[in-house]
């Protein structure tokens, strides 16, 4: 698969390291400040409340700022002011926008070696048939340890007929990340929308720190396109990449397996990239996906950050939309092409495996 520019950015949480503040000396008057600013923040440049056009808050919202308000009377510390602070944006979205005492840049760069990354991954070979993987996240470092699975062919992943790919718990990470698995499906052609950018002085100024948390050549040079196309177009949607629709393609060179079918296990865990996995598999049609909606946190994505006049809240907030054609999408999910019921224990969670394995083995999909 040829790469366009560079993998869409934080779909989930990370970045640079900042101290804590949870336990920090707060008053009620820093945090109504704080508060005060975050909404007409928000109105201004978030791109999710830009592609719904709304100039104001709707009565509702605007019912619940208030009411968060008058709850504002003993705030001791940054984490008292912030739980009041959540209910509000969990009101305009429950995604790609919170408040915190820490900078979701923590922790951004985590080494692609770490044992850690290796138990976000499991093989196993169901029959001689069917072989399965399930990951748990696409963060930082995924990709490395995806390709030495897949390659070394763990659990006969590269050479079972059947696969299910198990991504229920995934919470995201970075597009990028999830590419082996693209490459474990075979050969075929996907597309994708370019997401849009909503040019603001502010959102140009936090388009920048990408340069302090990827700092290579080429990555700078990306930013400095896009920063620069933003100039150039203030207070309008700008493509994210150079064109509005992306087309990648997997040859019979590049594709690491030659399955017959596969299954995606998904569920309402599988956030952010993980959402963005599951568009992207669906155009293939060796793929069937099975289980309940995604989460719903995929149109107004691409985290970006500003920190509170107190310098001790970092309200995160969406710096791209894209119109999936999917209504609700980031309310209700993407749905699947095969619903089963919310599994209520560990039984009922695992029988779905078992489903997809006899599904593909007695060539039901």
């Amino acid at each position: 698969m040829k790469k366009n520019g560079i993998a869409l950015l934080l779909t989930a949480c990370a970045s640079l390291a900042h101290t804590a503040t949870t336990g920090a000396t707060f008053t009620n008057e820093q945090c109504q400040q704080d508060f005060n600013f975050i909404a007409n923040f928000l109105l201004e440049n978030d791109a999710g409340i830009h592609a719904d056009e709304w100039k104001q808050y709707p009565d509702i919202i605007n019912r619940l700022f208030k009411t968060q308000q008058n709850k504002m009377t003993q705030i001791k510390t940054v984490k008292d002011c912030t739980v009041i602070i959540e209910p509000f944006l969990r009101s305009i979205r429950k995604g790609h926008l919170r408040a915190s005492d820490q900078s979701i840049f923590h922790g951004f760069h985590v080494s692609t070696n770490s044992s850690s990354d290796q138990s976000l991954i499991e093989t196993q070979q169901l029959s001689e048939l069917t072989s399965y993987i399930k990951v748990t996240s696409f963060r930082e470092g995924m990709k490395q340890k995806l390709e030495k699975v897949i390659q070394k062919n763990q659990d006969n992943i590269r050479t079972a007929p059947y696969i299910i790919i198990d991504v229920r718990e995934n919470n995201g990470g970075n597009d990028s990340n999830y590419f082996p698995l693209i490459q474990l499906l075979g050969q075929h052609e996907y597309w994708f929308q370019s997401p849009k950018m909503f040019s603001t002085p502010e959102n140009i100024k936090a388009w920048a720190i990408y340069k302090t948390l990827l700092n290579s050549a080429s990555h700078n040079k990306w930013n400095d396109a896009i920063t620069a196309k933003m100039r150039t177009q203030p207070w309008r949607w700008v493509s994210l990449f150079d064109t509005n629709e992306i087309r990648q393609t997997i040859n019979k060179k590049e594709a690491l397996a030659q399955p017959k079918k596969i299954v995606i296990l998904m569920s309402s865990e599988c956030g952010s990239s993980c959402e963005q996995f599951i568009l992207t598999v669906k155009q293939n049609p060796k793929v069937i996906t099975m289980g309940q909606n995604t989460y719903g946190t995929i149109a107004a994505s691409n985290m970006l950050e500003k920190l509170t006049p107190s310098n001790k809240i970092y309200l995160s907030y969406a710096g791209t939309y894209v119109n999936l054609g999917i209504k609700d999408v980031d309310r209700l999910g993407i749905p699947p092409q095969i619903k089963l019921p919310q599994p209520q224990n560990k039984t009922a969670y695992n029988a779905e495996i078992s489903l997809a394995q006899s599904l593909l083995e007695n060539e039901k999909l």
